[in-house]
């Protein structure tokens, strides 16, 4: 079981041991402490000096003749045990002698006795609630291990006391941050500059607050003034590496990285948020060495860790990355991300099993049941046979019924951190999923309430959404449309997630106005709904938690999808989906829950790709592939080759003894090892007659699309952005138009274009088209001159512009 794995236990407790360090006398400085911020690791400085006396004695209370000086003395050297021991004997002679009830709880939460040493501190208190220091102290104790509630209490108690003092003003701020309270915790933090605006540590903690409010200029300024004040100060520095992160400026996140790395090299934290920030741009193998540094200096920190794993596991050594998976668990089991990225890994290893028991495990920790819904929902990437699909379909719907409305986590955040979203796979299995999206969406209708309708002012605005990471795609199926409706009566919004928004805005230019939501679907929806748009576009719902989660908020009066995600949302609050008569079947308005808005042509102005250019003499040797042959390719995703796809390869090789198959591989390259274990089964020359190439970026993709003789179209879910770079280059794929629209696309822009020569109605006349196109060289140049002739039909449709333009409005007027 995963929980003897993680050798856990239900109950959570203050057993671990920290390092002792001393106060001097009894004032306590708090050590820089690391707090959760969502997909990054921070330092909070809080080196704070609270001034005792000079002679410390008239602070201590006591005479020259009694233990404490002793005790005090042993203390301060780190003999620790002792100490206890004088206070002890202390405490035998007077019970409610307060400095030694208040040292001598410093000293067992020292010792890793937490419980104990509060208890302590507590009595402490009790007997005299009027010295300030010893509500400080407590409240630091709290602090350090997390209990925020606690040490806010303590810290306005010394506020009471004290109210100028700008230390606890600090800390009290910090711990309303770690509360979630972070606008108040700002506030404090302010407060504390405005007695003491020269403290750079200071400056440094509003930076990280404001930048997890999503003020991202205040949080730039806080972090320059700090580093203003103190060049030498290598949280500033790491600071600005988080805030250009956010801003999506790597480079310059970097390069402060670098700085406080340099300033302080056994900065752990700096060098997680480095790795970090590596990992996001997929830099796995430069990431392992800074991820296994931050590891080494500081072997608790949990994001450090599961960064560690993550980069593991795609660098190919599994084994090493599960054990750092579960020690990560084992670190923070309340961090659901640590989870997720277990059960990510699990999943794409095709461990399903795996997956499965990892979140029954989760349900059990949290005593949440969604998660047993979602381990029963767990749809694997890539399916090993035909048959799984229906029984698949069966299991589902038997989940849905047994549900019964789970409860959604308490925390929205926790709906970005796990896939608690309908099974994204399942949508490429080729059956009627329709009324089980719709099912699985109504198990949460009621949980979340609707943001309040309200009516726009001013000129109708329609609000286009991106998901989490989704700027590429977004972009290349919306930017021309945007582009084009920023011009018109509408004002168009784009909301996407800060660090997304710089490489849109590159694009889009100025005459969209963006709004910055963060990865809180709550939160996101709210900051989209005080822009007040009449219609809200969510470009594909669904692909995450984030994504499929919004709708439910009805941030806008009419919500709008489309081919993004090409398959009905299932959710009630989702009003039109926005297709085409070219790419549906006679029924296809029967396969939404949405109400269908059918164009007659493409729902999208796609533009013209400068990168997409022809090579006048294509190389396959650049590939490692056979000159001599018959080159057939498929460079869609693995997760849309569906089982049945596999016999119209084998099907295409056995006709063609001059065939040979070239597959472009996935980032993950365990999906390229299923796919060709599940080849072998069924080719038994696979490994002579089939090349699964690794991962290629965008322009070696459009380079080997020309080496091949003809591509393949994927079944039930065709190519969509694959096949206008295709017909663009004037290479020839063969595809056969399935039942559901996310089937029909490259069916449709041949329609558009008037070619009919390519789309079949079965495998057998599809592998005979195939073959005919990539052995007959006349055939395949005719093919080839007329895609080149009338491409144009497809790029910057000026048409689909004005039919969309019309129907925002007719939207917005509702």
């Amino acid at each position: 079981m995963i929980a003897e794995k993680l050798g856990m236990s239900k109950k959570n407790t203050h057993s671990r041991r920290r390092k002792a360090t001393p106060p001097p006398r009894r004032q306590r400085s708090a050590q820089p402490c690391d707090a959760d911020r969502q997909d990054v690791i921070r330092s909070l400085e809080t080196i704070l000096h609270r001034p005792s006396d000079t002679n410390g004695q008239e602070f201590l209370r006591v005479d020259e003749e009694s233990l404490m000086p002793t005790a005090i003395t042993l203390h301060q050297q780190g003999e620790l045990r002792q100490a206890a021991t004088l206070y002890r004997q202390q405490l035998s002679l007077d019970r409610d002698h307060a400095d030694a009830l208040h040292l001598l709880g410093l000293v067992e939460y020292a010792l890793g006795n937490i419980d104990e040493g509060f208890q302590w501190m507590e009595r402490a208190v009790q007997v005299d609630p009027n010295c300030s220091n010893y509500h400080l102290n407590r409240g630091l104790a709290y602090l350090e291990i997390g209990e925020n509630q606690k040490a806010a209490d303590a810290f306005r108690r010394d506020l009471a006391l004290q109210p100028e003092s700008s230390e606890t003003m600090h800390v009290l701020g910090l711990a309303l941050c770690g509360q979630g309270q972070v606008q108040e915790g700002a506030h404090w933090i302010e407060r504390a500059l405005l007695k003491d605006p020269t403290n750079a540590g200071f400056w440094v903690n509003l930076a990280l607050a404001a930048s997890e409010m999503g003020s991202i200029e205040l949080a730039e300024k806080a972090a320059l003034k700090a580093r203003s004040l103190d060049t030498n100060l290598s949280t500033a520095h790491e600071a600005l590496g988080g805030i250009a992160k956010a801003q999506g400026d790597f480079q310059r996140s970097l390069e402060s990285y670098n700085h406080a790395i340099e300033l302080d090299d056994q900065f752990a934290v700096a060098w997680a948020n480095k790795g970090d920030l590596l990992v996001q741009q997929a830099k796995y193998q430069e990431a392992l060495p800074i991820l296994e540094r931050a590891v080494e200096l500081a072997p608790n920190l949990p994001e450090a860790r599961r960064n560690l794993a993550y980069s593991q596991f795609f660098v190919g050594d599994a084994k090493v990355a599960f054990e750092n998976f579960i020690e990560t668990i084992k670190l923070a089991p309340e961090q659901l991300a640590s989870w997720n990225v277990m059960i990510d890994a699990l999943s794409i290893l095709g461990d399903s099993d795996g997956v499965r028991a990892t979140l029954c495990e989760l349900a059990s920790q949290r005593q949440e049941s969604i998660h047993l819904l979602a381990a029963e929902a767990h749809c694997p990437p890539i399916l090993q046979d035909a048959d799984s699909t229906e029984q698949y379909a069966e299991s589902l719907h038997r989940a849905i019924r047994r549900a019964r409305q789970p409860r959604l986590p308490s925390d929205p955040m926790d709906l970005t951190t796990t896939n608690l979203q309908f099974p994204y796979y399942a949508s490429y299995h080729g059956t009627d999923i329709t009324q089980l999206r719709c099912d699985y969406a109504d198990l949460f209708t009621d949980q979340i309430q609707p943001l309040p309708a309200q009516k726009s002012q001013g000129p109708p605005k329609v609000c286009f959404s991106v998901g989490l990471d989704r700027e590429g795609v977004f972009l290349k199926f919306n930017q021309g449309l945007i582009q084009q409706l920023a011009g018109s009566e509408l004002k168009v919004l784009v909301a996407a997630n800060r660090r997304s928004i710089p490489t849109i805005r590159k694009h889009l230019g100025e005459h969209v106005k963006f709004i910055a939501v963060t990865e809180n679907v709550a939160e996101a929806a709210q900051t989209i709904h005080a822009h007040n748009p009449n219609v809200l576009f969510h470009f594909e719902p669904g692909c995450d938690g984030p994504s499929y989660f919004l709708p439910f908020y009805q941030a806008a009066p009419v919500q709008v999808t489309s081919w993004g995600l090409p398959i009905t949302s299932g959710n009630a609050a989702m009003n039109d989906f926005l297709t085409s008569e070219l790419i549906e079947p006679k029924n296809g308005s029967d396969h939404y829950c949405e109400q269908t808005v059918m164009l007659p042509t493409l729902p999208v102005y796609y533009q013209h790709d400068s990168k997409v250019v022809a090579i006048d003499q294509p190389d396959r040797a650049q590939f490692g592939l056979p000159e001599q042959c018959h080159l057939y390719g498929c460079v869609q995703s693995l997760f849309k080759y569906h089982p049945d796809f596999d016999q119209h390869f084998g099907q295409i090789l056995q006709t063609d003894p001059e065939a040979h198959l070239v597959l472009a591989g996935s980032i993950y390259v365990y999906y390229n090892e299923q796919i060709m274990q599940r080849l072998r089964r069924s080719i038994p020359d696979a490994d002579q007659r089939i090349t699964m190439l690794p991962r290629l970026p965008y322009s070696q993709c459009l380079h080997l699309m020309q080496c091949c003789d003809v591509l393949l179209d994927t079944i039930y879910f065709a190519g969509g952005a694959t096949s206008y770079e295709a017909f663009k280059l004037g290479v020839p794929i063969v595809t056969m138009p399935g039942q559901f629209m996310r089937g029909r696309v490259t069916d449709g822009l041949y329609q558009k274009m008037g070619i009919d020569d390519c789309s079949v109605s079965d495998r057998d006349a599809y592998v005979a088209k195939a073959v005919q196109i990539a052995s007959q060289s006349d055939y395949r140049q005719h093919i080839k001159e007329q895609l080149l002739e009338r491409n144009d039909c497809l790029f910057e449709d000026q048409s689909a512009v004005r039919l969309l333009e019309a129907f925002f409005l007719d939207a917005a007027s509702r």
